[in-house]
């Protein structure tokens, strides 16, 4: 890993198009720490195509909601800020040969927009099928006090009446078993980022799950990993999605037949004999034709549950039924919340509107992405870019 320190100093004219912005102008002055060949996942809330690292570098320190970025490395790469950093979320830095990650070294997020615009949901560190248990992780946060759990799902009301932009990713499949490097190894699929934007009255009632990245069993030696969670927005009262992130399909065991996971998908349905239209995912054979068994389980998706080899196991459990993994036959073995099947030998389906589904037979075959939906304007929809668990990012854009 390859670390550079480099000192940037820019004069800004901060807008009042954002209300987060700053309302007048400054200079600043930051030493920006860059790591090659890596990303943060999942903190994204602005990106652009640039000439140069320098320019994504005066992107950031321009924008008071930024406090990293990364920049695809090439001419007129991406440059995507974050607004968070890898020292915040140690667990969202991940290796990208294309990106170069930069970091703020000096600068701090401005209080106000912190309070007033930029609302970050987590697991709160639950693991596996179950959602989490209590907001402890939002102590001293602008959602302290303001989310209350059911069952592992999370309900807030808007704050105030104005135009956001809601953020979904969801989780990423869990690798299958991998012992060393002369094996060969499967990865679980990245979950998929959607965003849009909707205008939200004071006090409306949001139901938010955030997707948990699918287990690996550590019971039964080799294994498929499980199916990462899909990451879900809804109206409560109408019990309608706004935004759903499809989380990707786990990584098969350790035998050449098997395959990666798919990514979690930006389209409405699930991959690999995936759910349509809210479904869960379902098993087929190589040729598309429905079967009855294989060994793991698909996932689920808003309305229909995932399917499971029958007795042992028990199934993806879709949004409208509480978004329970799905779990194999040790408690280990499980798919994230959200709607994550389990994996044994192939691996698990993703959750999401739609479940990914299982193609092939005992010893072969492809688990499927979960399925995405966003019913908001301005959209931006991206298959297989979220590592990890999911996150659900909800910034105010205009007050009305």
């Amino acid at each position: 890993m390859q670390v550079f320190i480099i000192v940037l100093i820019a004069q800004v004219i901060a807008s009042l198009v954002n209300p987060c912005s700053y309302d007048e102008s400054l200079s600043h002055s930051s030493a920006i720490k860059t790591t090659a060949s890596h990303m943060l996942s999942g903190f994204t809330f602005r990106s652009q195509r640039v000439y140069d690292i320098l320019k994504c570098a005066q992107l950031c320190l321009g924008d008071n909601r930024c406090l990293s970025f990364n920049y695809e490395d090439r001419i007129d790469g991406e440059c995507r800020l974050n607004n968070q950093t890898a020292v915040a979320q140690d667990d969202s830095l991940y290796y990208s040969k294309r990106f170069t990650y930069g970091e703020m070294r000096d600068r701090q997020r401005s209080g106000n927009q912190d309070s007033d615009c930029v609302f970050v949901f987590t697991t709160l560190g639950a693991k596996g099928k179950r959602g989490p248990i209590d907001t402890h992780g939002y102590n001293g946060t602008n959602l302290d006090g303001s989310v209350t759990l059911d069952s592992g799902l999370q309900l807030w009301r808007v704050p105030q009446t104005a135009v956001y932009s809601i953020e979904a990713n969801g989780a990423s499949g869990a690798n299958g078993t991998c012992k060393n490097d002369s094996e060969v190894c499967h990865r679980g699929g990245l979950g998929a980022r959607i965003i849009g934007s909707f205008h939200l009255v004071k006090d409306t009632m949001l139901t938010i799950l955030v997707g948990q990245k699918g287990q690996l069993d550590k019971e039964l030696g080799l294994s498929g990993g499980g199916g990462g969670g899909g990451s879900f927005v809804v109206s409560t009262d109408q019990q309608l999605p706004l935004v759903v992130a499809g989380g990707g399909g786990g990584g098969g065991k350790p035998i050449t037949g098997l395959q990666d996971g798919d990514p979690g998908q930006e389209k409405e349905n699930g991959s690999r004999c995936g759910g349509l239209n809210g479904k869960g995912g379902k098993f087929c054979n190589s040729l598309g034709a429905q079967i009855t068994q294989l060994y793991a389980g698909s996932g689920a998706g808003f309305y229909g549950d995932g399917v499971y080899f029958p007795g042992i196991c028990s199934g993806a459990q879709s949004f409208s039924n509480g978004g329970l993994g799905g779990e194999g036959p040790s408690s280990t073995a499980t798919g994230g919340f959200g709607g994550g099947g389990y994996g044994m030998e192939h691996g698990g389906g993703g959750g999401g509107y739609s479940g990914g589904g299982i193609v092939g037979a005992p010893k072969e075959g492809f688990a499927g992405g979960g399925g995405s939906f966003n019913s908001g304007s301005s959209q931006a929809n991206k298959a297989g870019v979220s590592y990890g668990d999911g996150r659900v990012i909800i910034t105010m854009l205009q007050r009305k």
